[in-house]
């Protein structure tokens, strides 16, 4: 008998494990098979991170962000893979106005010419430079887009301000809208962003920081009634001294040395006086070293127009004066000087 229970206990015992070994078996399939469900995200994840991994955008360099209400920048897929539904894209701007520091989300615009708070891609370009001439709607490898951006005020410049682009598959860029021109400098009408009219002054800021203010105040009123600055005529040359026959910007003292190489070109906006549409006006440019007390001629130019508004728009005029074959260096902590007269063929101060 007492074999029997052994006997017994011994086929317990293996029905036991028996059981334990199916559990075992069921849990392992149970187990297998949930895996096997969730290989299938796992592979979608894996190609969509494997896409997120070939995209790439990054914002295109440009040598001029002329701030205000409405912003154009450009971004270029350095990627292997294209970018498109720009609808589902993020575009968030910070950026400062006349109120402070504001925050945008930016929402796609399907009509060309977007609405405040809006933005919209304006063209595709090859990566030549050329207009793209097939895949509308898409950024391909090695093009780049012009982005067109709609603000409800105008961006101020501001060093904190930026653009942040981001597409749904992790492409992501930041374009800066500080103002800042990297190629150039811009010529201010005050030593600040001006709130209101002012007497004249020599030695004007020139920086490379876009002029914020939007609104033309008179900017010698011990001189004039008009707008802007007037220059009256007779100033001698490069040296002229007396502060209402010239202007004159400087920069800061350079912390780098400024290599000045081929055609500088100098843009100013210009009325002959009274904003007459008949007469002749003539500008005198002149780019100098400034160190200290010490100054020394780089290049001079003049532009002579008659009429001076051909258009007549009884306006100023967009004018561009350039100087030629440049090649001079000016060292760390000396200044640039842009310096104007005007030219004895002008029949009015301007």
């Amino acid at each position: 008998m007492q074999d029997v229970r052994y006997l017994a206990a011994l086929i317990i015992g293996i029905v036991a494990f028996g059981i334990i070994i199916s559990g075992a078996t069921a849990f392992a399939q149970v187990t297998l098979y949930g895996f096997s469900g969730s290989a299938e995200s796992i592979r979608q994840s894996l190609i969509t991170h494997g896409e997120s991994d070939r995209t790439r955008m990054s914002p295109v360099e440009v040598c001029e962000t002329a701030l205000g209400s409405t912003l154009s920048f450009q971004i270029e897929n350095t990627g292997a893979t294209a970018l498109h539904s720009f609808r589902d894209w993020d575009v968030i701007a910070f950026h400062n106005t006349s109120s402070g520091e504001q925050v945008a989300w930016l929402t796609y615009s399907d009509d060309p010419t977007p609405a405040a708070g809006e933005w919209v891609v304006s063209q595709i370009l090859a990566p030549g430079g050329s207009a793209e001439t097939v895949g509308r709607g898409v950024i391909d490898p090695g093009e780049s887009a012009q982005i067109t951006a709609e603000f409800a005020s105008s961006v101020w410049a501001s060093s904190g301000n930026k653009i942040r682009v981001s597409t749904p598959n992790g492409a992501t860029a930041e374009i800066d809208i500080s103002g800042s021109n990297p190629c150039g400098f811009y010529l201010h009408n005050s030593a600040a962003i001006p709130t209101a009219d002012t007497t004249s002054a020599v030695d004007l800021p020139a920086t490379s920081y876009y002029p914020s203010q939007s609104t033309l105040y008179n900017y010698d009123t011990d001189q004039d009634a008009q707008a802007g600055i007037v220059i009256e005529m007779g100033g001698s040359g490069p040296t002229e001294a007396s502060s209402t026959l010239y202007q004159n910007w400087r920069t800061a003292a350079l912390t780098t040395d400024l290599n000045l190489q081929g055609t500088v070109t100098l843009n100013l906006w210009a009325a002959v006086e009274n904003f007459s549409t008949s007469s002749t006006g003539s500008l005198v440019a002149y780019l100098r070293d400034i160190n200290g007390t010490t100054t020394a001629e780089i290049a001079s130019t003049t532009l002579t127009v008659g009429p001076w508004d051909a258009e007549e728009t009884g306006a100023f005029v967009d004018t561009t004066l350039s100087f030629s074959n440049v090649d001079y260096t000016i060292d760390q902590g000396r200044q640039l000087e842009i310096k104007v007269i005007v030219g004895a063929s002008s029949t009015a101060a301007m």
